[in-house]
């Protein structure tokens, strides 16, 4: 990734005749201040604007400390002029759920999206979802439909990209090399002429153990790309409604997170997360200057981050409460013998990093991706083993949800519905409150959630059975890999941050009171932003409109109107082809998520 600007400075709000400058500390810097095209907003405008900036997986318990350090002083002085709290994220706190909940102002069981990905019907195989799979109209497409102009950039499950009255560039889990990233279409081209090497997720920043000082940088690039792009964007339409969202928290706190203890921490690792924030600030602060008159900005998160500890290996922990069951063939037992000796995917990974030869094998997986998934298959225990008439329940999740295999749902299912599903739900909870910290002795799992608890909606049923929070969430349940590790418990071997469920909420701007506000959900931010932008709310959104973080006067002579459901408009596309399917779920693997 290289950029043809060069740096003039250190960021430099006092200066009139240029735009703000932002320095990345390495040998390829750019001024910010001169992309083509640029056109500033004129100020006379006072009609009501909202922007949205998305810090994916930023936490006031890293941002309020530094602040008040006087590390953060954009931050600080937004707190200080604005209203700002917690943002309870949606259970899971993850991802793909979610930022769509806040896009849609429902809960999964409206908008379909639980995680980055979803069973394929009629099959025990889980596939990417994107866009087209979501079940609900955004944001930007109801705005859109009322006449508002919308710019939308780098918001995670929006490929492929849905029309909308105005631009929008995709964000993550959008394909590698895909040409059809924008809307409109030749906005592509556009982007990439402004952004030189514009990309979405470049490939630094999958896999980093090893080579976390060039991670960093790579994340660090990322953002002052991110930048470029939104402040180009900013100046090429008269926007109502204009959103980016910054991924730097959530990648580094995933792989950082250790090194913040760690005095002797190489590279400057261990201030990586806060340089992460910092350059962050400063990018808040160019925005401050840029916003046009009447322009509320929102800053927020999809949920909060904190340690993380320790993996739960579900479906190891399935197959040896009984519930999981292994078929009798010959083959399949010596997979399982092989298993239980300590032959897994786990011990294959550790052995690839203490050989140095990760990156060489990950660019062997990408070429020959169908040989080495298959190889895999052959050699490692996987679901392709397992006895499904004789299996009771299966995981298969970022964070390990529990599903039943149900007859008539699934399509070898054992479990009838009703009384016997109900019976299981509830032994497999007791277990799960039963577990302990194998160490400790400490309780290991907080609640336990069955689906209709957390969800309603039309797609209820394609939610997972049951899902678990652990203790303070320093551990999470691991599904993905069907069967990563012999042992059901075991330390974390790659990441070292999680998720949590308090994300940030802060709105700036005239009109916006001053002070804390106490509490907020996911689904409150779209009607809230509807309602600030005179735009009737969907009757089937699950939020409110948070009036208390904003002065008498804002609502004074404006109606919060309702509308009948909004229906999504024409699907964004015709979805992942095999090909791209498999390159995300290579990166996927790549962040640590699968």
């Amino acid at each position: 990734m290289r950029f043809p600007f060069r740096l003039k400075g250190g960021l430099d709000s006092s200066r009139k005749g240029l735009l703000p400058v932002l320095g990345l500390g390495c040998d390829w810097l750019f001024c910010l201040g001169e992309l083509p095209g640029r056109t500033r907003v004129k100020a006379e405008h006072k009609r009501q604007r909202v922007m949205v900036v998305g810090l994916d997986g930023a936490t006031f318990d890293l941002i309020q400390p530094w602040a008040q350090e006087g590390r953060l002083p954009t931050f600080a002085r937004m707190m200080e002029e604005g209203c700002w709290g917690e943002l309870t994220s949606t259970i899971p706190p993850f991802t793909a759920p979610a930022w769509c909940t806040f896009a849609t102002g429902k809960n999964p069981g409206k908008h379909g999206l639980y995680d980055f990905a979803g069973r394929k019907k009629g099959t025990y195989e889980m596939l990417p979802l994107d866009a087209s799979s979501l079940r609900a109209s955004t944001l930007w497409e109801i705005l859109s439909t009322q006449g508002k102009k919308v710019v939308v950039l780098n918001v995670p499950m929006t490929y492929p990209p849905p029309r909308v009255n105005g631009l929008l560039v995709t964000g993550m889990l959008t394909p590698p090399n895909a040409s059809n990233f924008t809307h409109p279409p030749e906005l592509a081209s556009e982007l990439l002429k402004a952004v030189p090497g514009y990309e979405i997720w470049p490939e630094g920043v999958f896999h980093p153990m090893g080579r976390e000082s060039e991670f960093l940088r790579v994340v660090q690039e990322l953002t002052e790309m991110r930048f470029a792009a939104a402040r180009y964007l900013m100046g090429r339409l008269d926007w109502d409604f204009f959103m980016v969202v910054f991924r730097g928290p959530d990648l580094v706190q995933h792989w950082l997170w250790k090194y913040m203890q760690d005095a002797k921490a190489p590279g400057g690792l261990g201030e990586g997360i806060l340089e992460v924030y910092k350059r962050l600030d400063a990018i808040l602060a160019s925005f401050l200057e840029l916003l046009p008159q009447g322009t509320t900005l929102v800053l927020m998160s999809d949920h909060g981050a904190g340690p993380l500890d320790a993996y739960i290996h579900v479906n190891t922990w399935l197959l040896g409460e009984g519930y999981l069951r292994i078929k009798p063939s010959v083959f399949s037992r010596g997979k399982l013998a092989m298993f239980r000796s300590g032959v897994t995917p786990r011990r294959l990974y550790r052995a690839l990093m203490r050989t140095g030869l990760k990156r060489n094998v990950g660019s062997m997986v990408r070429e020959r991706k169908s040989q080495v998934r298959s190889l895999l298959g052959r050699v490692f225990l996987s679901f392709r083993d397992v006895d499904w008439p004789k299996t009771t329940a299966y995981s298969y999740g970022n964070v390990g949800p529990i599903y039943l295999n149900v007859k008539g749902r699934e399509p070898l299912g054992r479990v009838e519905p009703g009384a016997e599903y109900e019976k299981v739900r509830e032994e497999i909870a007791r277990r799960l409150l039963e577990l302990r910290e194998p160490h400790t002795g400490l309780p290991l799992v907080e609640r336990v959630y069955r689906k209709e608890e957390l969800y309603s909606g039309p797609a209820l049923e394609e939610a997972p059975d049951l899902f678990f929070m652990p203790r303070d969430l320093r551990h999470q349940g691991f599904g993905l890999l069907q069967f990563t590790s012999n042992n059901w418990f075991e330390p974390s071997f790659d990441r070292s941050g999680g998720h949590r469920m308090n994300g940030i909420l802060l709105f700036w701007g005239a009109g916006v009171k001053k002070g804390t506000l106490a509490k907020a959900d996911m689904t409150d931010v779209a009607p809230s932003l509807l309602a600030l932008l005179d735009t009737p709310i969907p009757q089937d959104m699950d939020g409110r409109v948070l009036k208390e973080a904003f002065q008498e006067e804002v609502w004074s002579g404006k109606e919060i109107r309702y509308s009948d459901p909004h229906q999504s408009g024409e699907a964004p596309g015709d979805g992942l082809t095999e090909e791209e399917t498999e390159e995300i779920q290579r990166r996927l693997k790549g962040l640590g998520y699968v």
